[in-house]
């Protein structure tokens, strides 16, 4: 019989409504405000995305976020598929409730030694 990790059984899972977790982010200021804003805007225009075929990937690492220092980048994008890649564990929270948001699937994967994309589909 497997064992099971607890902790790790209860990532994923969202303790907020998404009521809660828009009020939760409007709270935290306007870094939160303009992340969120930056991430949303992404994930429509990737959603919204009807020119690229299935076979044509873009790979070029590019901003997500519009800060002078971005935290998020984009590291290829296809009809099916959006990979991110941030060390900041609160971009990541955002990224994670902006697909919940939108009803898509995501997750992060550890790749040492920062290196950490995110796929939120």
């Amino acid at each position: 019989m497997r064992k099971v990790d607890l902790p790790s059984s209860q990532a994923g899972r969202f303790s907020l409504s998404l009521k809660g977790v828009r009020k939760e982010l409007r709270q935290r200021g306007r870094r939160a405000n303009e992340l969120v804003k930056d991430v949303e805007d992404a994930m429509k225009g990737w959603l919204d995305d009807t020119t690229t075929t299935a076979i044509a990937t873009e790979q070029v690492p590019r901003p997500v976020d519009r800060g002078e220092h971005p935290s998020i980048m984009e590291l290829s994008h296809n009809p099916l598929q959006l990979k991110w890649k941030t060390d900041d564990p609160f971009a990541r929270y955002v990224i994670h409730c902006v697909a919940r948001w939108y009803s898509v699937v995501s997750f992060s994967k550890y790749l040492p030694p920062s290196a950490r994309p995110l796929h939120p589909n």
